[in-house]
C-alpha cells in the first residue's frame, strides 16, 4: 500500500489534515471560551459596585454576621456567583461557600486594581479562592466604612457548580460544530488534494512505467515518455521526462556504439593476427632453412635469405609500432605540442624521403605550392607522421608510370593538404571505411605491398587531435585523392611587429 507515491501523498495528507482539524478545533475553542467569559464579564461588570452600594450600607457593618446575611440573600436569587469579602491586603475575611471549602486564604489584588481602574483586557481573570490552580472572572468594587477604605467586594462569576453544568453544554455545543466544520472541510480538502494528487502522480507513474519497460527491453528499446508541453515551457516533471528522452536516446547511441567497437575490436583482432602471421612465418621459415641447410647453401643464397628475413623482422617491428602509436592516440595519450611552422618545407622534407622508393616504382612524386608559403599551427611530427602515411598509401597503390602530388591550399583558419594519386582507386562502397582500423581494399594485396590498414586510421586520429577533418574521394580505375585539415598559424614575429 505504502509502496506508490500516491499513497505515500494520500497517507501525508489525511495526516496533516487531521493535525490542522485538531489545531482548528483547539484555537477555535480556545477563542469561543475567550469571548464568553469576556461578555459575561462585560455583563457582570457593575454587579459587585451595586451590591455594595445597595446592601452593604445598610447591613449594620462590616460584620461575618452582615455577611453571611448578604452572602445567602443574593445564592438565593443567583447561585451561580460565588461572594468574597477581602480585606485590603487580599485576606478571604467572608465568603458565601461552605466553610472548609476556601483553599487560598489571599488573593492577588493586582487583577482586582486593573479591574477597577479599567486599564484591563476582557477577559480579566482573578484567584479562585477554591482551587490554587485555577482562575476565574470575577466582579470587583472598594468597600468604604466611614469614608475610608475598608476592603473589596470580590465576586467570582460562574462558581463551581455552574462550571461543571455550563462546561458539558457548551463543550457539547462547540465539539459539535467544530466537528461537523472541521469534517467538512477535511472530507472536500482530501478530495481536491486525491484529485491534485492524482493528476500529478498519474505523470510519474507514466514516466516510471516508460523506465521500466526501458529497462526490461536491455536498454535495446526506447519508450518514449509523451510531455505535455516543451522543454521551455514544462514543469518539473516534464522536464524529467525529457531528460529521460534524451537519456535513453544516449544509452541506445553508447550501446550501439559499444556493439560496433566490439565488432571493430574483433575484426582487429583477426586482421593483427593474419598481418603478424605472415611475416612471422616466412621469418621462421627463412630462419630455419638457415639453420637446417646452413652448410649446404651458398653464399649468395645465404645472403638471400638473411635478407629477406631482415625485411620480414623489419617489417613486423612496423607493425608492432604501429599498433602501439594507435592506441595512443585512442587513449589520448599523445600531447600536441604546437608551433608555427611553413608546411611547405616540411612537406618537401617528406617528399624527399619518398622519392627515390617512388622512382624505383615508376611512379613520379611532385608537390604543387602557391606563390606564398603558408604557416601552419601544429604538432610537427604527428604532421609529418600524417603525410608520411597518405602518401606511403597512394605509392603502394599506384602503378608504374602514375603519379602522386601533393597539393595545398588555404581556406579561412585552416590549410589543406590533398594526396591524389592515379592509382587503382576504391569502391564507393568502402569509402566509409577506409578510415577504420581493420579497414583494407585487399588484404592478400596489403599483405604483399606491406600495408597493414592501419596508417589512414592513424592519420584520421592525429588531424582529429588537431581539430581538422579528413575527407577522401575516389574513382576507380582513375585514382584516389585524401584531403585534410590543420589550423592555420601567424608568421613568427608578425605579432610583433603588428605591437
Amino acid at each position: 500500500m505504502f509502496r506508490t507515491l500516491y499513497s505515500k501523498l494520500a497517507i501525508t495528507l489525511v495526516v496533516l489534515f487531521l493535525l490542522l482539524g485538531a489545531l482548528f478545533f483547539t484555537v477555535m475553542r480556545a477563542t469561543f471560551e475567550s469571548q464568553q467569559l469576556a461578555a459575561e464579564q462585560q455583563l457582570n461588570r457593575p454587579l459587585a459596585q451595586r451590591l455594595v452600594h445597595e446592601y452593604l450600607a445598610g447591613a449594620g457593618g462590616l460584620t461575618a454576621e452582615a455577611d453571611r446575611t448578604l452572602f445567602d440573600a443574593m445564592m438565593s436569587i443567583n447561585p451561580t456567583i460565588e461572594l468574597y469579602r477581602l480585606g485590603l491586603d487580599g485576606h478571604v475575611v467572608s465568603c458565601s461557600v461552605p466553610p472548609g471549602r476556601v483553599i487560598r486564604e489571599f488573593v492577588d489584588l493586582d487583577p482586582v486594581r486593573r479591574f477597577l481602574d479599567g486599564t484591563a483586557r476582557w477577559p480579566l481573570k482573578g484567584d479562585d479562592p477554591r482551587d490554587p490552580r485555577r482562575s476565574k472572572i470575577f466582579s470587583a468594587a472598594p468597600i468604604l466604612s466611614n469614608g475610608e477604605p475598608a476592603g473589596y467586594l470580590y465576586i467570582v462569576i460562574g462558581g463551581e457548580e455552574q462550571d461543571s453544568i455550563a462546561r458539558k453544554f457548551a463543550m457539547d455545543h462547540t465539539l459539535m460544530s467544530a466537528l461537523w466544520l472541521i469534517g467538512g472541510g477535511l472530507v472536500l480538502g482530501l478530495v481536491a488534494g486525491f484529485a491534485a494528487f492524482g493528476l500529478l502522480t498519474t505523470r510519474l507513474q507514466r514516466l516510471a512505467q516508460a523506465m521500466e519497460r526501458f529497462r526490461s527491453s536491455n536498454f535495446a528499446e526506447k519508450v518514449p515518455y509523451l510531455a505535455g508541453s516543451d522543454a521551455a515551457t514544462a514543469d518539473e516533471i516534464d522536464r524529467l521526462g525529457h531528460t529521460y528522452n534524451q537519456m535513453a536516446d544516449r544509452i541506445i547511441d553508447q550501446l550501439q556504439e559499444l556493439r560496433d567497437n566490439d565488432s571493430a575490436r574483433r575484426d582487429l583482432i583477426a586482421n593483427v593476427s593474419h598481418d603478424l602471421r605472415t611475416p612471422l612465418a616466412s621469418l621462421r621459415g627463412y630462419l630455419d632453412t638457415l639453420l637446417l641447410k646452413g652448410d649446404a647453401l651458398s653464399e649468395r643464397e645465404r645472403a638471400f635469405y638473411l635478407e629477406t628475413a631482415a625485411r620480414q623482422s623489419e617489417r613486423l617491428g612496423n607493425l608492432v609500432a604501429q599498433f602501439f602509436e594507435l592506441a595512443k592516440l585512442d587513449a589520448g595519450d599523445i600531447k600536441l605540442t604546437r608551433e608555427p611552422f611553413v608546411i611547405e618545407e616540411l612537406i618537401q622534407d617528406v617528399v624527399q624521403q619518398f622519392r627515390i622508393r617512388a622512382e624505383g616504382k615508376g611512379v613520379e612524386l611532385s608537390m604543387t605550392a602557391g606563390g606564398r608559403s603558408h604557416f601552419a599551427n601544429a604538432d610537427i611530427g604527428l604532421t609529418e607522421r600524417a603525410l608520411g602515411n597518405l602518401i606511403d598509401n597512394a605509392i603502394r597503390h599506384t602503378g608504374s608510370g602514375g603519379s602522386v602530388t601533393v597539393s595545398i591550399r588555404a581556406d579561412g583558419s585552416m590549410i589543406e593538404i590533398t594526396v591524389a594519386d592515379t592509382g587503382s582507386g576504391i569502391p564507393r562502397e568502402a569509402l566509409p571505411h577506409v578510415f577504420e582500423r581493420s579497414f583494407t581494399l585487399d588484404r592478400s594485396r596489403s599483405s604483399a605491398s606491406g600495408g597493414s590498414g592501419l596508417g589512414l586510421a592513424i592519420t584520421k586520429r592525429i588531424v582529429e587531435l588537431h581539430g581538422g577533418r579528413i575527407t577522401v574521394d575516389s574513382v576507380v580505375g582513375e585514382g584516389t585523392s585524401f584531403t585534410f585539415q590543420l589550423p592555420a598559424g601567424d608568421r613568427p614575429g608578425a605579432t610583433a611587429m603588428a605591437a
